[in-house]
């Protein structure tokens, strides 16, 4: 008897200290049922291994996800049966760890009221990484329960999870048996009366938590192997976008649009490059603000771009690890800032990443220096060691600035006389601007079409470029020890031509203010600003520069490069927004060189630089001005991650050893 009296007191005194643990163990005493489950949507790398189920007010679902982001949603339908209108209650799922839920009523709603039956969205997700010590054999297994709240009124109570307050209960349980052992040893009874109260309490304590709140308890199994072993290939090729097509991220329904940068709009994420779609081998690269393709590989950080014809892995210099961390800024993302492209940018090979000895140089002469006129001609033929220049024309002194640009549209040859019609040497006039004629001088019997196809079209490659000797230079002082674990892939240098402009002979030279009449064009300018369809081929082999002459010309003594000018604007950058400042994983604050030439102007080579502080490349930055310089390296297909998720805090990581 007296045992009896101390268990219900401590039932009672349990009730009074505790009522938020007596919730309903099944749907018949649960204000709120739920009476459906149904799957909606999953991640890519999301797999169920169990139908979701329920039994008895309890949800049950298994599930396997891969990285963070991975999710899955369901259809859930939740029945009020009592005659109050119930909250969702903001503790809910507040014990979560890696997987994060969330359960949202249809219409952004958060009542339900008495008799009805309304349609939530419950999402699992994993969001928080998962630590290293918490792998098992390579792989995290937890069994997570948590509890979806309801509350009466807004009521909010705030109860732990399942798990957690069995356990609570029983210490507690214990401790007020023990209580009333020590009160009944000491004094010999337990009054009747205090008895009465406690059940009363008990009973009372019952009846106002279940009338305020009820809960829903729900049991996930989570199952998440580590990256470990995994190609670095397989983790980027597990979402990919076909980039011609609406998306996620992607308001136009025809796809990127490459004359724009990249933004929330126009593309952010892994896509397949739709020229390449339809091919044995696609290739998938990253665009716009994203911070999962961080790595470091041979002691340094690298973002990865894009897989290759051979699926290699084009990576991009980013940096030193900082405790273990990609989070370099500015110039510490580069090997060098401040480089010339090239030592001048008159001369005709300065647009080379290697370059023939014998580029010719630009000159002008003014209209002033000209007084008793000019003959001009539309060709020449080379006779004894001497030019003759063939339909000629006179231009007089007197009106010399009218008549020049007109006879210039097809004239562009011309012995700077104003008598004969022979010289040993030839100028040819390629461009004019304003009150200056700019040409350059050809001797030898050339003509204007042998140095547009051996200088521009088809250059050798004997000297290096000043930025090749600084990638070179630092490959060989970093990179020589990991030559193997890299792909001899093409670094394009693309030369080949759009327009010749002026130095077409029957072509007009004269410089309009925002056209390209007069201007040499080469593919690359014209293929990403003018019609916004970027190109991975490399149209000449001279151009495609490699280490072996097996797939390219073999010019290169290391398996490095730059991105072109094609390369940039896929990852996100173009010119035509000097305005529209957008987040892209390649922005570092700088501006940086690219590898394609983009146009000859009147006195000016061009090449195209990464302008970081606006994610925009530009053509209108001269072989001699001051640029940074990021090297790109082509890892091996079968490459492997031994640890990280790729993001810049915790990168993937590449050794010598993974592959």
């Amino acid at each position: 008897m007296k045992i009896a009296k101390i268990f219900v007191i401590a039932t009672a005194l349990a009730s009074l200290f505790f009522p938020t643990f007596a919730y309903a163990e099944s749907c018949s005493t649960n204000a709120i049922c739920p009476t459906s489950i149904e799957f909606l949507e999953k991640s890519q790398n999301t797999e169920i291994l169990t139908e979701a189920s329920i039994d008895d007010a309890k949800i049950s679902a298994d599930v396997k996800m891969l990285e963070l982001g991975d999710y899955i949603k369901y259809k859930l339908i939740l029945e009020n049966v009592s005659g109050d209108t119930y909250t969702l209650s903001e503790v809910s799922f507040d014990d979560a760890k890696a997987i994060d839920y969330s359960l949202m009523f249809a219409n952004d709603e958060t009542e339900i009221k008495p008799g009805e039956k309304k349609e939530a969205t419950l999402t699992i997700e994993y969001k928080k990484h998962v630590e290293d010590s918490e792998y098992v054999d390579n792989t995290y297994v937890s069994n997570l329960n948590a509890l979806l709240v309801l509350a009466k009124n807004e009521s909010t109570p705030n109860p732990s999870t399942s798990a957690d307050l069995p356990m609570i209960f029983v210490i507690v349980f214990a401790a007020i048996i023990l209580a009333c052992y020590v009160y009944y040893r000491k004094y010999g009874h337990i009054r009747p009366a205090v008895i009465a109260i406690l059940f009363v309490s008990a009973f009372v304590s019952f009846g106002v938590y279940a009338a305020e709140s009820c809960t829903i308890e729900i049991e996930s199994k989570i199952t998440i192997p580590k990256y470990e072993g995994r190609e670095i290939n397989n983790i980027i090729m597990e979402k990919p976008i076909i980039d011609d097509e609406h998306s996620t991220y992607m308001e136009p329904v025809t796809g990127v649009n490459f004359l724009e940068p990249s933004s929330n709009a126009n593309g952010k994420g892994v896509y397949i490059f739709a020229p390449t779609k339809n091919d044995d081998i696609p290739i998938y690269y990253y665009r716009g603000a994203v911070d999962n393709n961080n790595l470091i590989f041979a002691d340094f950080c690298w973002k990865i771009f894009r897989t290759t014809k051979t699926e290699g892995l084009k990576i991009i210099y980013n940096g030193v690890p900082t405790n273990g961390q990609c989070i370099a800024e500015g110039d510490d993302t580069m090997i060098a800032s401040g480089v010339k492209y090239n030592a001048a940018v008159n001369n005709l090979s300065y647009f080379g990443y290697s370059y023939a000895s014998n580029g010719h140089t630009f000159k002008y002469m003014s209209n002033s220096k000209i007084t008793n006129g000019m003959i001009f001609a539309n060709d020449v033929s080379y006779v004894d060691g001497h030019y003759v220049l063939n339909d000629d024309q006179y231009v007089k002194d007197d009106n010399f600035a009218a008549d020049r640009d007109s006879i210039l549209k097809t004239h562009h040859y011309t012995c700077f006389k104003a008598n004969g019609t022979e010289c040993e040497t030839v100028r040819y006039v390629y461009m004019t601007r304003s009150v200056n004629m700019f040409y350059v001088t050809l001797k030898d019997g050339e003509k204007i079409e042998d140095v547009v196809r051996n200088e521009v079209t088809n250059e050798a490659n004997t000297n290096k470029s000043i930025v090749r000797g600084v990638v070179d230079d630092w490959y060989r002082d970093n990179m020589t020890a990991y030559t193997d674990e890299l792909e001899d892939t093409v670094w394009c240098n693309d030369r080949s031509l759009y327009g010749v402009g002026g130095w077409g002979k029957d072509n007009d030279v004269l410089e309009i203010t925002n056209e390209q009449d007069g201007k040499m064009i080469f593919n690359a300018n014209y293929r990403v600003f003018t019609t916004g369809k970027p190109d991975i081929n490399c149209a000449n082999k001279n151009d495609a520069f490699t280490v072996s002459e097996e797939n390219g010309n073999g010019d290169l003594e290391y398996p490095v490069g730059l991105m072109t000018l094609d390369e940039a604007v896929m990852a996100g950058f173009n010119w035509y927004r000097y305005d529209n400042s957008s987040d892209n994983y390649l922005n570092n604050g700088k501006g940086w060189w690219l590898m394609s030439p983009s146009l000859v102007s009147a006195n000016n080579v061009y090449v195209g630089v990464a302008y970081s502080r606006v994610d925009h490349v530009t053509p209108v930055f001269t072989s001699n001005g001051l640029g940074g310089v990021r090297p790109m390296v082509s890892l091996k297909k079968g490459y492997k991650v031994s640890s990280g998720d790729g993001t810049s805090s915790n990168p993937f990581v590449l050794g010598k050893d993974g592959y």
